[in-house]
């Protein structure tokens, strides 16, 4: 970064923004807004529904909006985005004083290298001349000396200036009181201490292969086996393999001096003949207590699976977060596999366990293309969503009475509500039995439900021919009005135009006027309002856009917009 803020100079700058995904914690939510631009311009399209519609996304070029994206600041924590703003540069400009800056510097580095290489004698050693003052090698007049020699003894033998020698050759050595806190080395000395004191004392070692020497191995033979490091070695620490004039001197610094008798019972010894004891004989030391946990038991008890120690409740958790993770009834799986693989989790009941699984994730969305689920949904979509959310249901979902004891609850309310079968109730369901039907109370599968009952015209009375009266059968239009026949119609047009042409029935069967060659009877909504139709049997109807382009449409897609929306009709 260095050299580039020397050698170029930035030109341009600009800053962009650009949005992370932080859901939760962002400052920022996104907000979704549609243009319209024209039918083959755009990738989205809108479908009309009962909530103001939904924007599916299409093949590009094939749509008539277009998606815009803007970002709202609602406040850190409250939102899903973060704003990231970076700077970029449209060209970088060199700088030339900075080439003519460092081209001196080289030349003049240069020079300095040739002025030490050619130079007097006295430059040539740069080594020497670095080090300032410490003399070189070749220098014959530098003193040595010999760092094993007394090394014993080091302290009191050697000179200041053999220590300073051999300090900077050798290393400089640190002593450490071997002696204390011996009968717990393991645990209260650091690992630079039980080197040292292995090294140098022979004790705190690990076995006797991390001694430096072993000085039991050729003892019988030491003058001639071993050699002079060993026997320094050796001397030093267990006072063998010593000359003889040092002997005695060696043993009397490596012997501890004996304060207390440390045989007998120790129950009446002092603190302070304890600690003695304990630390030179490792006699008398305090026994280490173990502390014991409470057995735990029921949820709390601790149950080891997959490698894990934990209690069983976070067993629990922890299964019905993983193994059965947006699964139904994840809670009561996991309790059940827990408590088959630990015995200790026996005593755990469910109802004492505070499970927290996460939600069921639904394999369909069916609140998508719901307008249009007919052409839009897969079977197997149908089948779901009409299973668990009572959506997509075809026309047949609620007319297999003979199964009607294998119906859910749920199933029953629905078909209740929207074809009044299989209601249960004391009351009669609220949807119209149809033109000619009413509703009757009956067994059906060994329950008492609501069917439809054929109501049996009244016999007409015979008069006598004088009496008999003419009566005008008033006839209607049932084109005029028909895309709103709901609000338009009156109750005696409605009746009159499904019974004598079969339009305007809302019945929950279709009317029995005779279909049209090829056709079959489809239901369908106009005005949120079911009612029968007559359409070609075996043909998929193309779907049409009929929020716009009605008066120049063609004449299928009139057809399709007046059957479905009730829009384009006259």
């Amino acid at each position: 970064m260095v050299l580039e803020w020397c050698f170029f100079e930035a030109i341009g700058e600009s800053t962009e923004a650009k949005w992370s995904y932080q859901p939760g914690v962002g400052s920022y939510r996104r907000i979704n807004s549609y243009q319209l631009v024209g039918v083959g311009k755009g990738d989205f399209v809108k479908e009309d529904g009962l909530f103001g519609g939904e924007w599916t996304p299409v093949a590009k070029g094939s749509g008539s909006y277009i998606r815009i994206q803007t970002f709202q600041h609602v406040g850190r924590g409250q939102g899903d985005y973060d704003k990231e703003e970076t700077t970029a540069y449209r060209e970088m400009k060199l700088r030339p004083w900075c080439i003519w800056l460092w081209s001196i510097l080289v030349i003049l580095l240069l020079a300095l290298m040739a002025i030490l290489y050619y130079g007097p004698a006295g430059f040539r050693d740069i080594k020497s001349w670095v080090a300032l003052g410490v003399p070189s090698a070749s220098d014959a007049s530098v003193t040595t000396f010999d760092c094993d020699v007394d090394f014993y003894n080091w302290k009191a033998a050697w000179s200041d200036n053999k220590k300073e020698y051999c300090c900077v050759r050798k290393g400089c050595h640190f002593s450490y009181d071997c002696d204390a806190g011996y009968h717990t080395w393991k645990e209260s000395w650091s690992s630079q201490k039980q080197r040292w004191c292995c090294t140098n004392r022979g004790r705190g070692c690990e076995s006797r292969e991390s001694q430096l020497y072993d000085c039991q191995r050729g003892f019988e033979d030491w003058q001639r086996q071993w050699s002079d490091g060993q026997k320094l070695w050796c001397c030093t620490v267990f006072g063998k393999g010593c000359p003889s004039e040092f002997t005695d001197e060696v043993h009397e610094v490596q012997k501890p001096h004996e304060q207390f008798e440390c045989n007998g019972p120790s129950h009446s010894w002092s603190s302070t003949q304890r600690s003695f004891c304990c630390t030179h004989h490792q006699k008398g030391c305090p026994e280490k207590k173990v502390k014991t946990q409470p057995q735990l038991k029921g949820c709390e008890a601790h149950c080891d699976l997959n490698g894990q120690k934990q209690s069983c409740q976070a067993q629990i958790n922890s299964a019905a977060r993983s193994a059965f993770a947006h699964q139904n009834n994840a809670c009561g799986k996991a309790y059940e596999k827990v408590k088959s693989e630990c015995a200790v989790c026996s005593s755990c009941a469910l109802a004492e366990v505070t499970c927290k699984a996460l939600p069921v994730s639904k394999p369909f969305d069916c609140g998508a293309a719901l307008q249009n689920w007919v052409a839009r949904w897969s079977e197997k979509k149908k089948d779901w969503c009409c299973k668990h959310e009572m959506k997509g249901c075809g026309d047949a979902f609620c007319e297999n009475f003979e199964e009607l004891r294998l119906w859910t609850t749920k199933k029953k309310a629905f078909c209740c509500r929207t074809t009044g079968n299989g209601c249960t109730g004391s009351q009669p369901p609220l949807v119209s039995a149809g033109h000619g039907f009413k509703w009757k109370r009956a067994k059906v599968d060994g329950m008492s439900t609501w069917i439809r009952d054929k109501v049996e015209p009244p016999k007409p009375k015979v008069e006598p021919p004088s009496k008999v009266k003419v009566i005008k059968v008033k006839s209607f239009d049932c084109k005029d009005g028909y895309h709103d026949f709901v609000h338009l119609w009156s109750t005696t047009k409605k009746h009159w135009c499904c019974e004598q042409e079969g339009l305007a029935c809302t019945g929950p069967n279709h009317p029995a006027v005779p279909l049209k060659l090829n056709h079959q009877w489809k239901k369908v909504k106009i005005n949120d309002v079911w009612t029968w139709t007559q359409v070609k049997a075996n043909h998929v109807t193309e779907t049409y856009d009929c929020t716009e382009g009605l008066p120049e449409a063609s004449s299928n897609k009139l057809a399709y917009c007046c059957a479905h929306f009730g829009k384009g009709c006259e």
